[in-house]
Parts: structure tokens; sequence; C-alpha cells
């Protein structure tokens, strides 16, 4: 993230999130700082939510590819 929004303020990094994502700027900071005390916890998390989706990928594609035998 640092790379995508160098030159940025803080208040417009904040914004370009709070409006790409919906999330209000209260819970963005919350969640920010949970980060910042737990980063291993957090990391891991997004490190199992990210096989859990390549998972849902393949099993779409194997349902899709039955589908169509």
């Amino acid at each position: 993230m640092r790379d995508a929004e160098e030159g940025l303020t803080e208040a417009e990094v904040l914004a370009l999130v709070t409006e790409n994502s919906g999330l209000p700027v209260r819970l963005l900071r919350t969640a920010l700082d949970y980060w910042a005390v737990y980063p291993d916890e957090v990391d891991a998390f997004v490190a199992h939510a990210a096989r859990v989706e390549a998972e849902r990928s393949v099993a779409a594609e194997r349902t899709g590819d039955l589908l169509t035998r």
C-alpha cells in the first residue's frame, strides 16, 4: 500500500480507502489500530482468507467443468 499511495497524506489515504470500501473512517482507524497492536494475528487472518478464496475459486472452476461435460 505504501507505494501505491506514495505522496498522499494520511487523510487522503483514509478518504481513498473509505471511498472504495464504504467503511466509515472511525471503523477503519479501529481496524488499523488493532493491526498495529496484533500484526501477526491480522496477517495470519489475511493469509487464511486468501487461501480460502483460492480454494473457492478452484472449486468453482471444477463445478463449471463438471457442468459442461
